[in-house]
């Protein structure tokens, strides 16, 4: 299967919109309240979306900092959320990148999520991400205006 690719400009500079993406209190305000972040390699990189649900049932518990480049991009590990049982423990790759748009003062945020196969449930965990990620992105864009 391809990899998703999702786009969306934002009202910031490259180098503000890398650090609200990989500064706690920043993501927070656009992606989820419950959320953690180590921006090291390894590092944790867990966004908890229901928080009545058992551990490890609550949103990407285990994911990690895979790599980043200060004001560039960050990558990191990403599981299928708990409604798709049967990938659940299957990891993709995400890398989001920052790159200056046309407009000036504006940043081009470019996100690939990659390592999506295409049998069995994973076209439906390819449909979850699209809107989910498309979601977080127009969040993003908005918190940016």
């Amino acid at each position: 299967m391809d990899d998703l690719v999702l786009e969306q400009e934002v009202a910031l500079l490259p180098a503000e919109a890398y650090r609200r993406w990989t500064e706690e209190e920043e993501l927070k305000k656009f992606f989820t309240p419950n959320l953690r972040i180590d921006l090291r390699h390894g590092g944790d990189f867990e966004a908890l979306f229901d928080m009545t649900q058992p551990e490890g049932l609550r949103g990407s518990e285990g994911c990690v900092i895979v790599g980043f480049v200060p004001a560039e991009e960050v990558s990191f590990t990403w599981n299928f959320p708990p409604s798709i049982p049967t990938l659940r423990d299957q990891h993709t790759l995400v890398r989001v990148r920052f790159q200056a748009a046309a407009t000036p003062g504006n940043t081009r945020v470019v996100l690939r999520q990659s390592g999506l196969k295409s049998d069995g449930a994973w076209p439906e965990g390819f449909e979850y991400f699209k809107r989910a990620w498309g979601f977080v992105l127009s969040n993003f864009a908005k918190s940016a205006a």
